[in-house]
C-alpha cells in the first residue's frame, strides 16, 4: 500500500476540543509513517468561535477545516463524527480518530488492512447491552441475524463484540458508490427512528457500525490490534495510539512525559501539555472541562499550572 493517499479526520470544536485537537495535530505530524493529509470538521454554528491560533496552528498543520450542520433529533454529540464519516472524501483511505487520542510513537496504519478492509479495534467493554432481543433488532436494520461469537473484554465482561467507534480506517469505495463512512452514517439514521432499540443514546455512533459492516462482507472487517485503540488503563509499552478521554488520564497513568516530548519536537510553540492547556483556561478563557471528559464533567479550577491533577 505505499504511496495510497490517508485522510486522517476527526472533530474540532471551541473549548476542550481544541486542545485535544491541538495535541492530536501534533502526535500526527510527529509519529504517523503514512502518506496522510489531515481534515477538521466542526459545526457550522460554532466555527467562528475557535481561537484564531487555533486557526493559525490548523493552517500550520497543513489541516483543511470543512464545517457541517448536525441534524440528528436533540443534536447528538456523537452525530458529528457521523456526519464527517459521510461527508468526507479525496483520498484512497480515511481514518476518523476521536479527539481525546494521541499517537505516541513511529507507525503506519495501511499496511494493517488488506484491499476493502474496514480496520477497527474491539472495545475494552460492551456497555450497550447483553440482551437478544436487543441484538436481532440491531442487526434487523441491515436485515442480517448477529452474529454467535462471545467474547472475554478487559474490564471482565463477555458478550458479542462491540468495536470502539474512536478509531475506524476505511477504504474509499469509487465514484457513485457509497464507502463505509456514508453506509454507517445512513445506519445510525435509520437505526435512530427505531423507537425500540434501546440505549441508542449515547451508543449509536458505537452500534450502527455492526449492522452497517454486515452490508458489505468484504469489509471484514480487520480487527486491529490494541495498541492502535486502547485507554490509558489497558496501555501497553508498545501502545500507538492512546484514547484518553480526559487530559488528566495522561498524568495519572505516567504519559505526560511523553506528550510534552511529542509537543516539543512538533510545529507547536508549546513545551508541553500543562502550558498548552492552561494557556488556553487561564488566558484565553476557554469554557469547558479541559482535563477530564471534554463535554461530560463540570468546569475545572486549577488555578495554575503547577497545581497538581489528581
Amino acid at each position: 500500500m505505499t504511496g495510497r493517499k490517508l485522510k486522517i479526520f476527526f472533530m474540532i470544536e471551541p473549548g476542550p476540543l481544541e486542545v485535544q485537537a491541538h495535541l492530536l495535530m501534533s502526535s500526527l505530524r510527529v509519529h504517523c509513517q503514512d502518506d496522510f493529509v489531515m481534515e477538521g470538521f466542526c459545526r457550522a454554528e460554532r466555527i467562528d468561535g475557535l481561537q484564531e491560533e487555533t486557526l493559525e496552528y490548523l493552517a500550520q498543520c497543513d489541516v483543511d477545516l470543512t464545517p457541517i450542520t448536525n441534524d440528528f433529533v436533540d443534536g447528538y454529540p456523537a452525530g458529528n463524527k457521523l456526519i464527517a464519516a459521510h461527508a468526507v472524501t479525496g483520498a484512497d483511505w480515511y481514518l476518523f480518530m476521536d479527539t481525546d487520542m494521541v499517537m505516541v510513537r513511529d507507525a503506519a496504519i495501511l499496511p494493517e488492512v488488506d484491499t476493502g478492509q474496514v480496520g477497527l479495534c474491539v472495545d475494552t467493554i460492551n456497555g450497550w447491552t447483553s440482551e437478544d432481543a436487543q441484538w436481532q433488532l440491531l442487526f434487523a436494520g441491515a436485515n442480517r441475524t448477529p452474529p454467535d461469537e462471545v467474547i472475554d473484554y478487559p474490564h471482565g465482561s463477555s458478550g458479542r463484540v462491540i468495536y470502539n467507534a474512536g478509531l475506524i480506517l476505511f477504504p474509499d469505495a469509487g465514484a457513485g458508490v457509497p464507502h463505509f463512512g456514508q453506509v454507517w452514517h445512513d445506519m445510525a439514521r435509520k437505526l435512530d427512528a427505531v423507537d425500540a432499540l434501546a440505549n441508542r443514546r449515547p451508543w449509536l455512533d458505537t452500534i450502527s457500525i455492526l449492522p452497517a459492516l454486515a452490508m458489505n462482507p468484504a469489509w471484514g472487517p480487520k480487527r486491529l490490534d490494541r495498541i492502535w485503540n486502547n485507554t490509558t488503563k489497558f496501555i501497553t509499552a508498545d501502545q500507538i495510539m492512546i484514547h484518553y478521554h480526559g487530559l488528566r488520564q495522561l498524568k495519572m497513568f505516567g504519559q505526560l512525559e511523553k506528550v510534552d516530548a511529542i509537543l516539543r519536537a512538533s510545529p507547536s510553540s508549546y513545551e508541553g501539555l500543562w502550558p498548552l492547556a492552561y494557556h488556553y483556561k487561564r488566558d484565553l478563557g476557554v469554557d469547558g472541562d479541559l482535563f477530564r471528559r471534554a463535554m461530560r464533567h463540570g468546569l475545572m479550577t486549577l488555578a495554575n499550572p503547577e497545581s497538581d491533577v489528581s
